[in-house]
């Protein structure tokens, strides 16, 4: 996606856009399972604090992985040599 940001006028093609969404919703699934955690800790449920922040941990993993694919796929593109 670093590309499409740095190329004005060259939209978002569709392996990026994948990769995006599956970054915002495995991102959004940790954020909202760590304040699940956190919301049970509150409440003194400590079995299900700790189930609930592996499950935070698991995501966030998961999260960080389609993001170091995804910028390791953009630079495995086809090179086209500079036109003279």
């Amino acid at each position: 996606m670093a590309r499409a940001e740095q190329e004005p006028g060259r939209g978002l093609n569709l392996r990026e856009k994948a990769f995006w969404a599956a970054e915002v919703l495995v991102g959004a699934l940790a954020t909202w399972t760590a304040l699940v955690a956190l919301d049970r800790l509150g409440q003194k449920e400590f079995g299900q604090a700790a189930e609930y922040g592996t499950n935070a941990a698991v995501y966030a993993i998961i999260a960080g992985a389609i993001f170091a694919a995804d910028k390791l796929l953009v630079n495995r593109g086809p090179k086209n040599p500079p036109s003279s």
